[in-house]
C-alpha cells in the first residue's frame, strides 16, 4: 500500500497594526486595543514572501529605524481592509509505503511492516513576519518557522519547527 498527503496554502492573512496608538471610542472608556495602521501608499506589496526573513516585506530599515513607506500612524481605526495581507506560502509533503503477508495458521492473522516519512521533502515553511508598524527593529521581516500539521507525535506537535521524521513500522493483527 502506497500512501500520501500533500498540504499547500498562499498563505495565511494578517492585518499591519500599530500598538503605540489606542483610540478612545467614547467618552467614558478607552478602546485599549492595538490599531490598524494607515496605509498611505496604495502599491503596497500584498503577500509576503521567503524573501521577507532577510529583506523585509515593507521596506523601511531595522538597522536605522527607518519605517515603512507604505503605513503611517493611523487616525481613526485606519486605512486598510481586515486581513488584506498574506504571509508566505506553506508546503508539506507526507509519505506511507506499507506491505502485509498472510500469518500461516491463522484465519485472520495478517503481519504487517513498512516505513512513513513526515515532511519527506524536508521543505521548511515560515510563519506571518512581524506586523506590527510600532517596532520598525522587526516589523515586515520574518523571524521563525511553524510547525508541521502531521508527524509522529500528533498533529502540529512536531518536535522541532518542521524537521523530516522518519518512522519504520510493524504491526501484527490477529
Amino acid at each position: 500500500m502506497v500512501g500520501g498527503t500533500l498540504f499547500w496554502h498562499s498563505g495565511f492573512p494578517f492585518s499591519v497594526t500599530d500598538s503605540s496608538v489606542t483610540e478612545d471610542l467614547n467618552a467614558t472608556g478607552n478602546y485599549g486595543g492595538t490599531m490598524l495602521a494607515d496605509v498611505v501608499d496604495p502599491t503596497v506589496p500584498h503577500h509576503c514572501g521567503k524573501s521577507s526573513i532577510t529583506q523585509g516585506c515593507f521596506g523601511g530599515d531595522p538597522s536605522t529605524g527607518t519605517p515603512s513607506p507604505y503605513f503611517g500612524d493611523p487616525s481613526g481605526f485606519g486605512g486598510q481592509r481586515r486581513n488584506q495581507f498574506f504571509g508566505p506560502g506553506y508546503f508539506n509533503t507526507d509519505f506511507s509505503l506499507m506491505k502485509d503477508f498472510k500469518v500461516p495458521g491463522l484465519e485472520s492473522g495478517r503481519f504487517e511492516v513498512g516505513a512513513q516519512a513526515y515532511n519527506i521533502l524536508n521543505h521548511p515553511d515560515f510563519a506571518n513576519p512581524s506586523f506590527d508598524y510600532s517596532n520598525p527593529g522587526s516589523f515586515g521581516y520574518i523571524s521563525s518557522t511553524v510547525s508541521v500539521p502531521t508527524s509522529v507525535y500528533g498533529s502540529f506537535l512536531g518536535g522541532d519547527a518542521s524537521p523530516r521524521i522518519l518512522q519504520l513500522k510493524a504491526k501484527f493483527e490477529f
